[in-house]
C-alpha cells in the first residue's frame, strides 16, 4: 500500500533534518557535474557553500538550475529525497552570516 502524502513529507522533513550532506548536481553547456557539499536548511531553503571560482560555481552561474540528492545518514538503503530547484548567491551581509551560523 502506498504511503500517505502526510506520512511522506514527514519522512522527507525528518531526513532533511537529519543529514547534512547532499550531492549537488550542476550542468551547462551539455557538461553535468555533481559534487557532495555540506547544507543546512533556513525554512524551505537548503544552503550550502562553494568556492568562487570553480566549476560548480560557474555552472550555477550559468544555469542556475540545480538538482540534490539527500540520504537519510542512518539509512541502510539508497532511499533518498531528489530535489529540483533554482540555486541563488547570497549578496546580503546579514544573510551571508547567517548562512555561515547555520552550515
Amino acid at each position: 500500500m502506498a504511503e500517505s502524502k502526510s506520512s511522506l513529507d514527514q519522512r522527507i522533513n525528518q531526513i532533511l533534518e537529519q543529514a547534512d550532506r547532499m550531492v549537488l548536481s550542476t550542468s551547462s553547456d551539455g557538461i553535468s557535474s555533481g559534487a557532495s557539499v555540506f547544507f543546512a536548511r533556513d525554512g524551505q531553503d537548503l544552503i550550502f557553500f562553494t568556492f568562487n571560482p570553480s566549476r560548480k560555481a560557474e555552472q550555477i552561474r550559468v544555469n542556475p538550475r540545480v538538482q540534490a540528492v539527500i540520504w537519510d545518514p542512518d539509512a541502510q538503503s539508497i532511499r533518498g529525497v531528489q530535489i529540483d530547484g533554482r540555486c541563488e548567491q547570497i549578496t546580503e551581509q546579514a544573510e551571508q552570516e547567517k548562512a555561515f551560523r547555520l552550515i
